[in-house]
């Protein structure tokens, strides 16, 4: 009997980091039967509660007619988890497979912030599944306390687009990009704040994301930033394909991350990239060789990463150089894809792959 998998997780239409990840799935996943079901809008409250109501009767009725089946639910944090765990619940109820990808930087703390029942409860569900995926080792360690390590899978998020060589940028002032949420859990105010002691001759700043918006220009005027700093709201894809082509160093000073699209998408398209030493994020960025890893909060120091990639063009296209290599050797499509169908393949039917 021919293997179905049903991916389940926030519309592919929303914004952010998971439905970039589940559109490359989706669209390079060709050789197995694969259906997705939304159950998250992003739009509003409303839509959100009548996707999420679709997605459990699709859920139920998949899971009564189709017999080889996974489903390999994608979640995060808080609202996401609770989603989740209900579809999770219904999947295990009809003795159905389920992978449990968990994504983003939050997930830990989650556990860790949950009252004693709640943390059970969630520890209980994790134990569950067939197979949890994180997003790199720094997460496979994390979790081992919670489940056995047999059951954890590692599965870096992919990069759609990586140049096939490096394209050098001929900007006169080198122009420093940020995409994400506004907020402080994203080190936005940090980068407003480290820029702020930059020679304002020498840069531009691109803030791309949604959040707090309003706070953030309050922010930049108030620094005398204007001229330098420039906030707009979130892009297509193609669009964001097209910024990061003149794009010369991306800047992602978070608090907490899985393994941000962003910095992958930027490391295809030969971008250094300065960011924190949080969740993934060194697997993919080797301090001094295709960015800059900073510590969370010190806005000296990546005010120093940035002043130096700003002045020195050839460090620039170095990195930019390496970056695209190790995208290659690590987070192509391909790559990925053939990782995550061993996990279906492999791990949950046991046959070879």
């Amino acid at each position: 009997m021919k293997s179905k998998v049903i991916m389940i997780g926030p519309c592919l239409n929303t914004q952010g980091g998971i439905s970039s990840v589940l559109k490359i799935y989706k669209n390079n996943i060709k050789d197995l039967e694969l259906d997705f079901i939304a159950s998250y809008s992003g739009k509003n409250r409303y839509r959100d509660i009548y996707f999420f109501f679709i997605s459990v009767i699709k859920t139920i009725i998949i899971c009564i007619i189709s017999q080889n089946t996974i489903f390999h639910i994608n979640t995060a944090s808080k609202g996401s988890f609770f989603r989740k765990s209900i579809l999770t619940k219904i999947c295990l109820f009809f003795k159905k497979k389920v992978i449990l990808h968990i994504h983003g930087g939050g997930f830990v703390n989650f556990i860790e912030s949950s009252s004693p029942h709640k943390k059970r409860k969630i520890i209980s569900l994790l134990n569950k599944v067939n197979s949890i995926i994180v997003l790199s080792d720094f997460w496979l360690d994390s979790y081992k306390k919670y489940v056995p390590p047999k059951k954890i899978k590692v599965l870096y998020n992919p990069c759609a687009r990586i140049d096939a060589i490096y394209i050098p940028r001929g900007n006169i002032k080198a122009r420093i990009l940020f995409v994400g949420k506004l907020c402080k859990n994203k080190g936005v105010y940090d980068l407003i704040s480290a820029v702020e002691s930059l020679d304002k001759e020498s840069f531009t700043l691109d803030i791309y994301g949604d959040g707090e918006i309003e706070n953030a220009r309050v922010l930049v005027s108030s620094a005398g930033l204007n001229d330098n700093i420039f906030i707009h709201d979130w892009v297509t894809q193609s669009e964001l394909d097209n910024i990061y082509s003149n794009t010369d160093i991306l800047a992602l000073p978070s608090y907490a991350e899985g393994m941000p699209m962003c910095i992958l998408e930027a490391m295809g398209k030969g971008i250094p990239v300065v960011a924190t030493n949080v969740g993934g994020i060194p697997e993919a960025v080797r301090d001094g060789v295709n960015g800059f890893i900073v510590s969370p909060g010190d806005i000296q120091a990546l005010a120093d990463r940035l002043n130096k990639l700003i002045y020195d063009r050839a460090l620039r296209e170095r990195m930019g150089k390496t970056g695209l290599e190790i995208a290659n050797s690590k987070f192509s499509v391909k790559l990925i894809i053939d990782k995550l169908k061993f996990i279906y393949y492999n791990d949950l039917y046991k046959k070879h792959y």
